[in-house]
């Protein structure tokens, strides 16, 4: 009798363990990438991009909506505003009215362009549907840093020389969309 109540309490120990096993094991296997994932937020995907701030922005083909082929370099003498988004990034769609109205604020000097990896006609539709006037597409070619963009909306504020000035990640808010606009239209 004594050796079948020294057992129980050894299958219970068992069971125990075999539970925190089960319930650890996903932490400890998940854990570091979400770590990873809380370390490298925004400010570092910024960080990343802040050594083209003060170079001038390489040469980029889009086509437009309308189907028309619109060139970074042919924008020279206009400040640009470069937005990559996405219809599905909420953030992205909720700054779209604030960069429409700086785009209305200064109509002669300055441009901007959204420019999305998205399907033309999911773009064409969106654009339709939220009366976009100004030019949005995809990249017929991307080279860095276009191509180091790893979280959206992204912005870079190019001025009219093609320097690119400043990079903005994640959602800006009208005030600074347009205080950053300013400095690059001087």
């Amino acid at each position: 009798m004594a050796s079948e109540e020294q057992k129980l309490p050894m299958v219970v120990k068992v069971l125990i363990g075999l539970v925190i096993l089960l319930f650890l094991l996903p932490i400890l296997t998940i854990g570091p990438v979400l770590l990873l994932a809380i370390k490298k937020g925004p400010s570092d995907v910024a960080n990343e991009l802040s050594e083209w701030e003060g170079r001038s922005a390489p040469d980029l083909a889009m086509t437009t909506t309308d189907g028309a082929t619109l060139r970074l370099s042919e924008l020279r003498g206009r400040a640009v505003i470069l937005d990559y988004w996405a219809t599905w990034c909420g953030p992205c769609v909720r700054e779209i009215p604030h960069l429409q109205k700086v785009a209305d604020e200064f109509p002669q000097d300055l441009v901007v362009i959204g420019i999305s990896s998205e399907n033309m006609s999911v773009l064409q539709e969106f654009a339709k549907s939220k009366s976009l006037r100004y030019p949005i597409g995809a990249a017929a070619s991307r080279v860095p840093p276009f191509t180091d963009i790893s979280a959206v909306p992204t912005t870079f504020f190019i001025n009219r020389e093609g320097m690119i000035r400043r990079i903005l990640v994640g959602y800006h808010e009208y005030s600074q969309l347009r205080a950053e606009a300013s400095a690059i239209v001087q």
